[in-house]
This record gives C-alpha cells, sequence and structure tokens, in this order.
C-alpha cells in the first residue's frame, strides 16, 4: 500500500484471494518501481502455514513496526502508530465523541487495539480467540453471516436494561 495505489509484485492465486477480499485489484509493478513509492503498509498473502511461519521469522519480528494477522491467510505491518485504534483518536476528537461513549465490533487481532480504547466492545463468535480474550463481550452464537447483526441486538438489549435501571 502506497500513497499512490496497491501495488503487488506479481499475480497469482494470492493476488485473486486479496481481490476476492477487498474488490480491489492491486497494479503489477517490479521492486525497483515499488522502492520509489511512499509506502505505508505491506501485506504478505498466503497458505495459513506459511503465513505462520513467515510472522515469526527473526528478521521480521526484529523490525519496529505495528504487525498484525487479520486473517489467516494474511499477515500485515505498517509504521507505528497505524492501528485501528490510533485510527479512531482522531475520529473521534473531530466528532467531540468520548472514547467511553464508542462501541466497537471486530472479528480478529487488529481489532484489539480499537477494542482497548472503547468504552465498549464486542467481538463476533465466530472470531479469533485472542479478540474474544480482549472484547467486554462476545456475540451470541449463530451463523457466521449474521454475527454482527447479532452483537448490534446484544448491546441494543443491554442499553435498554441499563436505561430500566
Amino acid at each position: 500500500y502506497a500513497k499512490t495505489g496497491i501495488f503487488t509484485l506479481n499475480e497469482n492465486q494470492w493476488i485473486d484471494y486479496y481481490i476476492q477480499l477487498s474488490g480491489v485489484k492491486p497494479t503489477l509493478t517490479n521492486k525497483e518501481a515499488i522502492l520509489n513509492e511512499s509506502i505505508f503498509k505491506v501485506t504478505f498473502i498466503g497458505s495459513e502455514e506459511r503465513i505462520e511461519a513467515a510472522k515469526d521469522l527473526p528478521e521480521i519480528q526484529a523490525w519496529d513496526l505495528y504487525k498484525v494477522r487479520p486473517l489467516k491467510k494474511i499477515f500485515e505491518f505498517a509504521g507505528r502508530g497505524t492501528s485501528k485504534g490510533h485510527g479512531l483518536k482522531p475520529l473521534l476528537a473531530h466528532l467531540g465523541i468520548e472514547a467511553s461513549q464508542l462501541a466497537t465490533f471486530g472479528d480478529a487481532p487488529n481489532d484489539i487495539p480499537m477494542f482497548e480504547i472503547a468504552g465498549y466492545s464486542v467481538a463476533m463468535d465466530t472470531g479469533w480467540k485472542e479478540a474474544k480474550a480482549a472484547a467486554h463481550a462476545v456475540s451470541p452464537v449463530g451463523p457466521p453471516e449474521s454475527a454482527f447483526a447479532r452483537a448490534v441486538c446484544m448491546l441494543r438489549e443491554q442499553a435498554k436494561r441499563i436505561e430500566v435501571s
């Protein structure tokens, strides 16, 4: 990811996977051209086994970067201060909302920084164990496609109980 677009050094099944997830087709480029870009995030995409091995490489762990695995087949790293939590802070300030008034929803480790600043957080029941452990609550069990809706309904019911109290 660069200021001028999203780039890839090759086209393969993993780029097709990315396109399917994001709806965006990265521009094919080469190493020399990408080094002239202002890069702000790098994403590795591959098999779960390959991603697990890559994230634990000593040379990657030594980098002083924000590193996260948002999906089992994706590992990302970016500059410090680029998490969802850091991104929410200026938005909250702009809207004049206290973090304690914010409810957040997520399902993966990249959502944890957002959970940490929110007054209330809900992880999806189908989410990663790390996200569920970091959230204030977990959505009721059900089909993956309705996890968010169940989480919102749960939050609404809790808010009604607080109003009655």
